[in-house]
């Protein structure tokens, strides 16, 4: 990284890259995903459902679980378009380091 101050990390993002978004769930906050990221529900989800770029983001509506898909279906996470580009070069790197795997 190119910067450090104070504990953050600044990376340059035309030719840094960077894990963007991670997280742990366990079984236990997953175990009624069907009533927690339903529409409309008053219940956190801990589960991802991909938004198409067409549903807008409005933080407002983040605690409300509203957020539809041009389908009507439930949905809470969006594509970072940023990230798109950094797919190839990640490819083009790994192949470089690839190491097959031996099959018995």
């Amino acid at each position: 990284p190119s910067q450090t101050e104070k504990g953050l990390v600044f990376v340059e993002e035309e030719r840094e890259g960077i894990m963007l978004h991670a997280r742990s769930v366990l079984g236990y906050q997953t175990s009624e995903w069907k009533i927690d990221c339903a529409l409309n529900s008053t219940r956190y989800c801990a589960v991802g459902f991909s938004c198409p770029s067409s549903t807008a983001y409005d933080d407002s509506l983040v605690d409300k679980n509203s957020f539809m898909d041009d389908h009507g279906r439930y949905c809470n996470c969006w594509r970072n378009p940023q990230i798109e580009n950094w797919v190839p070069k990640l490819q083009a790197a790994l192949g470089d380091m690839a190491v097959p795997i031996n099959q018995a």
